[in-house]
Order: structure tokens, then C-alpha cells, then sequence
């Protein structure tokens, strides 16, 4: 004898197959038969199949086991984009292992020439004295042309 236990481990399409297995008239019980088998929810079906009437018609019903099936594994959307990933993820991972700490190097900054001392320096190649260093004072015109106003002076040793 199936007790409600047994029969709520089964689907409702189960319930509803086995109901029609057994045969049962819908008109010769009209209280248990409310509506159409189609029709009835898994409690009503329950209760049809749990009358005394019709018990001992499914005596054969035991416990469903419920079977885990293994999951598919997931195919990747972009085969290529994720093999980068793995070797990211990888290289990270092997960069954690090995951690280096390195001091930044800094570049050494070239001493700046000022105007003065090239100026100086161009004086002692062709013999003058510098005396006095003022850069030229040039006026540039709207047109993009540079007129230079006044020359330096030398002075000769």
C-alpha cells in the first residue's frame, strides 16, 4: 500500500499516467472526482489515488529515487579570450610567488648651458672678451617675421 509520502516523490504527470493505468471511472465516484484528472492539482490527485476504494490498485508504486545527473561541462563563448585569460591568470600567479622589490631608476638630468656661458665660450673661440651678456632683443611683426633691435657689444683684449 503507497502511503503519501510514496506518492509525493513522483511528478504529477506520473500520478496522472497511473490513474489512467488504473482504469478509474470519473462518473462512478463523482465526489472524488471534482473535475477532469487533467484538470486536478498533485494534492487532488493524491487523494483520489488514497481512497479505499482504490488503494489497493496501486500497491505496485515504491519511492522515487531522485537521480543527480552530472552537469555538462560549459563550453566557452570565445575560446580564444579565455585561454588569455588562463595565461593572466598564470602569470600572475606566478608573480606572486616571486615578489621583487626594484628602485625606479631616475635619469640624471643634464646640466642646463645657460645663453651667457655659450655666449662666452663662442667669445673666447674668436678671440673677443665677453663683457657683458645681453641676449638680443628681437620685435616679431604679425607676420611671423623677427627683427632683431639691438646687437651685443664686444670688446676687444
Amino acid at each position: 500500500m503507497p502511503t503519501r509520502e510514496i506518492l509525493m516523490s513522483h511528478p504529477v504527470s506520473t500520478l496522472r499516467a497511473e490513474i489512467a493505468k488504473a482504469n478509474l471511472s470519473q462518473k462512478a465516484d463523482k465526489n472524488l472526482f471534482k473535475r477532469a484528472v487533467s484538470k486536478m492539482r498533485k494534492d487532488e490527485l493524491i487523494a483520489v489515488m488514497m481512497a479505499p476504494a482504490y488503494k489497493d490498485r496501486f500497491h505496485h508504486i515504491k519511492m522515487r529515487e531522485k537521480s543527480v545527473k552530472p552537469r555538462p561541462l560549459k563550453k566557452p563563448r570565445y575560446p580564444g579570450v579565455d585561454k588569455a585569460k588562463a595565461k593572466a591568470d598564470k602569470a600572475k600567479a606566478d608573480k606572486s610567488k616571486e615578489i621583487t622589490i626594484t628602485p625606479k631608476r631616475r635619469r640624471k638630468k643634464k646640466p642646463k648651458i645657460s645663453d651667457e656661458a655659450i655666449a662666452r665660450a663662442d667669445a673666447k673661440t674668436k678671440g673677443f672678451d665677453l663683457v657683458s651678456f645681453n641676449p638680443p632683443l628681437t620685435r616679431t611683426k604679425a607676420d611671423g617675421s623677427v627683427k632683431e633691435v639691438k646687437k651685443r657689444v664686444r670688446t676687444k683684449k
